[in-house]
């Protein structure tokens, strides 16, 4: 089937009244999340989700059972990055819709799917809940991690933060309350490690090691060594018979 004939069968399913519900409807369901658990079960009841899974019965697959299911699979998807955004662990929340996903399947009525939605809404929500109340120790673990795993590329504390799923200001607040100082100094850090390790090795010339750790050449390179270390990388490739690396570890370099 081309692409004309598809959305020939789209409009034509418009035109029938298959309409999506508003955005600013799942805004309102979305934002149970963030409700205080007590108040949530106090309030979410089938009632509150039947308009959306009434309005999607018919239009998501060959049978209304079929057609909740896929619903139900998108909302999971949505709740699990709406959770991310709010500091769960992305791996983790991923996994618990993955879960989810997999369990809906052995269902086959819909009063079954309905209390399903209900538990994962209740799960999502607890989840952020105690991610709110513990701190967001895993998203700066998250972040730790992929400044590792980008020591020879360019990341940006917009790309670190986006990949925590938190606000780039408020990380950064964040991370310098945990870690002691600011996301940038922190990456920069462990590159200015990760030099003094590759201007060791034979080879390894100044203008190598800064093009494989990702800098635009090599006089921001030693700029920056400088500023992090005291000398220019030069300098330090010259007095490596003088110092090792433990030597330079104690003076905090």
């Amino acid at each position: 089937m081309n692409q004309s004939e598809i959305e020939r069968k789209v409009r034509s399913s418009m035109e029938n009244g298959a309409l999506h519900h508003f955005y600013d409807n799942e805004i309102r369901t979305y934002s149970l999340l963030s409700l205080e658990p007590d108040r949530l079960k106090g309030i979410l009841t089938p009632e509150v989700f039947a308009p959306s899974l009434e309005m999607y019965s018919d239009l998501l697959g060959p049978t209304r059972v079929r057609s909740i299911k896929n619903g139900l699979i998108c909302y999971i998807t949505i709740v699990a990055r709406v959770a991310i955004k709010a500091g769960v662990d992305p791996e983790f929340s991923y996994a618990l819709s993955d879960y989810y996903i997999n369990y809906l399947e052995t269902l086959v009525r819909e009063e079954e799917l309905m209390k399903l939605l209900i538990d994962i809404t209740l799960h999502y929500n607890d989840l952020i809940y105690r991610n709110d109340h513990v701190g967001h120790g895993k998203a700066i673990d998250a972040a730790v991690r992929y400044m590792q795993q980008r020591l020879y590329t360019h990341s940006s504390i917009q790309d670190i933060a986006a990949f925590t799923g938190l606000e780039p200001h408020y990380f950064s607040s964040l991370f310098k309350s945990e870690m002691g100082m600011s996301p940038l100094n922190y990456y920069m850090e462990m590159k200015m490690k990760e030099a003094r390790r590759l201007l060791r090795l034979p080879g390894y010339t100044v203008t190598r090691v800064a093009a494989a750790l990702g800098f635009a050449d090599g006089s921001h390179f030693s700029r920056r060594f400088k500023q992090y270390t005291g000398i220019s990388p030069r300098e330090y490739q010259d007095s490596i018979e003088l110092f090792d690396e433990a030597d330079w570890n104690k003076q905090g370099k």
